[in-house]
């Protein structure tokens, strides 16, 4: 007998409970009719939304729903796997009742998004920005130190939170951060489905075998179906560019070049400094297979086309007698963050891509994926130069939405891609890192 392997896009909702903050529990499996998950690279939370079609249990008023309803989705998905999520409530919308039946979305987060609107950080924290970020983390939002993972920062620091929520500050401490041998600024905060990240953009940029990385395998992505017109869980769907070159915004947001002028409230002095992304560029990780800048962003950073000020310190926390800029644990760090970090996040956005694809419920924001674009030549000039080397190669997913659709058992995935270079490797180079 042949077995039958299931399509790409199917999948099935093992069970999905909600439990109100009373206690009870009701299995509403057989209410939903759709689920929506997202994940975003700037967020500290992962969110999602269910279609309920509700033709006689009266869920919303009998239970009642009315927030912090805990909500537990198991979904079993085509390779096989089960995947849970687990939300709590906390909106409901677009109710209409008609001919006994009650349609309405009910709005899922994560529960450590509600604690952060009610958790206010008022007392100082120093050290490591990873280590303050952990400490955050698990004292204020009660986030298990295992579902944390950090890159290790080299900047000792110093900040006063003055009440703002953790999100806030976390999401600050990732501009604030040295990491690598390579002194390479700035890091990403967000939430996937493997829990908190607090993740250098260098190690996110990093395709290299030897990366530091979490093992998971950079996954191809094809444009089209293979040859016997069987869609595979590699297939993609859909694509579509959604950021291209755009010098003139660059060079007025001064990412290719820019100088940076402090004033030492300490010593008086008046220091000026200047960051040219063509000569910081050997020392960065890059997604892309470019090997140098572009020749049009080469010229853009002969020059600072933007010129920013500041006013540093190195001696609000230093009671010692010798000179705090040498000699001060907790330094002022801007000279040295400030410009590399938004350059960095901002050629993040050199080109960027949106493809929807099969299933794939592993996929998480953060991971990288490897693409690969036919050429949009005649088709009689392909069989020499199919694929397409300018937009193919190696992506960051950055946003991630997820659609179960239950009414046709089909579940796709769209993936917002970024990346700061151009330039293909094909899939065979991939390693797991």
């Amino acid at each position: 007998m042949t077995v039958t392997a299931p399509a790409a896009t199917s999948f099935s909702f093992e069970s999905i409970i909600l439990t109100t903050p009373a206690g009870e529990s009701y299995d509403i499996t057989e209410l939903v009719f759709g689920f929506t998950y997202y994940e975003d690279i700037n967020k500290g939370f992962v969110s999602g939304n269910l279609r309920i079609i509700d033709s006689g249990s009266n869920l919303r008023s009998n239970a009642p729903i009315s927030g912090y309803d805990r909500v537990e989705i198991k979904v079993n998905g085509a390779d096989e796997e089960s995947y849970t999520y687990n939300f709590f409530t906390y909106s409901i919308r677009d109710v209409v009742i008609a001919k006994g039946k009650q349609t309405y979305n009910l709005g899922l987060i994560t529960k450590e998004a509600l604690l952060n609107e009610g958790a206010k950080v008022s007392k100082k924290f120093n050290g490591m920005p990873h280590n303050i970020v952990r400490d955050i983390l698990t004292e204020y939002l009660e986030v298990d130190e295992k579902d944390i993972t950090l890159d290790e920062t080299k900047n000792d620091t110093i900040i006063v939170p003055n009440n703002r929520n953790p999100f806030t500050i976390c999401s600050q401490l990732a501009n604030r951060s040295i990491t690598d041998d390579l002194n390479s600024a700035g890091c990403f905060f967000f939430k996937n489905a493997n829990g908190f990240n607090f993740r250098s953009i260098n190690t996110l940029c990093n395709t290299a075998k030897d990366a530091k990385g979490d093992g998971r395998e950079i996954r191809s992505f094809v444009e089209s179906m293979n040859a016997e017109q069987i869609m595979q869980y590699n297939n993609i769907l859909n694509v579509a560019f959604t950021s291209e070159v755009n010098v003139m915004e660059g060079l007025r947001m001064g990412a290719y070049s820019s100088e940076l002028q402090t004033f030492n409230i300490d010593t008086g002095e008046f220091n000026s400094t200047k960051f040219s992304l063509d000569k910081d560029f050997d020392t960065q990780k890059h997604l892309g297979s470019n090997t140098e800048l572009t020749s049009a962003q080469k010229i853009s950073a002969k020059k600072p086309s933007r010129i920013t000020s500041a006013i540093i310190s190195n001696e609000v926390t230093y009671s010692g007698k010798k000179d705090a800029k040498e000699d001060a644990t907790y330094k002022d760090w801007t000279d040295k963050l400030m410009l590399q970090t938004f350059s960095r996040n901002y050629i993040l956005n050199t080109q960027g891509l949106r493809i929807e694809v099969p299933g794939n419920l592993d996929l998480v924001v953060g991971d990288r994926v490897n693409v690969t674009l036919f050429n949009s030549v005649a088709q009689d000039q392909r069989e020499e130069d199919d694929v397409d080397i300018n937009n193919s190669g190696f992506y960051l997913i950055t946003k991630l939405s997820r659609m179960f659709d239950k009414t046709r058992y089909n579940v796709t995935t769209v993936l917002k891609l970024q990346r700061d270079t151009f330039g293909y490797e094909p899939p065979s180079a991939n390693e797991v890192l």
